[in-house]
């Protein structure tokens, strides 16, 4: 299964490890990479510099120094038995180097810098604002001022969307009969452009709205009285970013909401698969800049010391 049970941290649970070595592996095993790793009898010997992420709440507990060491601590063997393509493959992977970046800011900073690394968006730079990222099993809700999370005023909870997709998809079963494989299969039921909220019960065509309405409706105020929450601490905000695959689950729910109650000026990501990748491509973007630096001040310190060599030999 590739997802993670009710209740469980990111940085605790095996299955996070085994979704991203498999990636990784599947990275360094395909063709176009053949250049960069060394590969004999078929094992592969690959090293990365990984820039990935975990829950504020997480972070804040302290869980990304053990996680992160578990990373970089060992190399990691993943072993193709059946894939097509890679059957028989065996990657070694080594980490060079990992950064776990706290998620809110990761989406902070997909709002502003390109995948080159420029500055976009530059009027909110020096704003307030809060980013509500709504995931599976948690919410982080970041506080971000001075272009930096304000980790203090940064709140984590344990409030996600997938208990209620079980709820939902449990209800359907025992009202409908109808089994949906997983959580997966609600999402696209009740997020779909055409026939949204409606299943096949028996080869008809059937609405499943008021269950969805129900459950959905009651978990967004829950979601809504946390962002209340933490605007009124932070006061002087100015936008509400929401992001994260619940986000586009709970959208019109919220918006509902934000109309009939407080108003404050939200926004959500209207392209839905970037919302999903957000995280990802925010990760990539940090690790590169860190990259980038990195071999900045490695030239710089070569060439002072080559500076200092020929002064030394003069």
């Amino acid at each position: 299964p590739t997802e993670l049970d009710l209740g469980s941290s990111k940085s605790e649970e095996d299955q996070t490890l085994v979704m991203l070595f498999a990636a990784i592996a599947l990275d360094a095993a395909k063709q176009g990479n053949n250049d960069k790793f060394k590969k004999v009898n078929n094992v592969v010997e690959a090293n990365y510099t990984l820039g990935t992420g975990l829950p504020l709440r997480e972070v804040k507990e302290g869980k990304d120094v053990g996680y992160r060491s578990k990373l970089l601590g060992s190399v990691h063997q993943v072993e193709f038995l059946i894939t097509p393509k890679y059957q028989g493959i065996k990657v070694n992977i080594k980490f060079d180097e990992v950064k776990v970046y706290p998620e809110g800011f990761a989406a902070y900073i997909n709002l502003v810098m390109d995948n080159d690394l420029n500055i976009i968006n530059r009027e909110l730079i020096d704003r307030r604002i809060l980013i509500q990222d709504i995931g599976g099993l948690s919410t982080d809700i970041a506080v971000i001022k001075n272009r930096k999370v304000d980790d203090d005023k940064a709140q984590g909870f344990n409030l996600g969307v997938a208990e209620a997709l079980e709820s939902i998809r449990e209800e359907i079963r025992k009202k409908h009969g109808v089994e949906l494989d997983s959580r997966r299969d609600v999402v696209e039921i009740i997020t779909k452009k055409n026939d949204r909220n409606h299943i096949m019960v028996r080869g008809s065509r059937t609405s499943v709205h008021d269950i969805v309405d129900r459950i959905l409706g009651e978990l967004a105020k829950k979601q809504y009285r946390h962002l209340r929450n933490v605007w009124q601490k932070n006061s002087q905000t100015e936008i509400c970013y929401f992001v994260g695959g619940g986000s586009i689950v709970l959208k019109d729910y919220l918006k509902t909401l934000n109309q009939n109650f407080d108003g404050y000026n939200i926004d959500f990501f209207e392209d839905e698969r970037e919302s999903v990748w957000m995280m990802a491509n925010a990760y990539y973007k940090l690790i590169s800049d860190f990259n980038r630096r990195n071999s900045k001040e490695q030239q710089q310190s070569h060439q002072k010391k080559k500076e200092q060599r020929s002064g030394a030999v003069k």
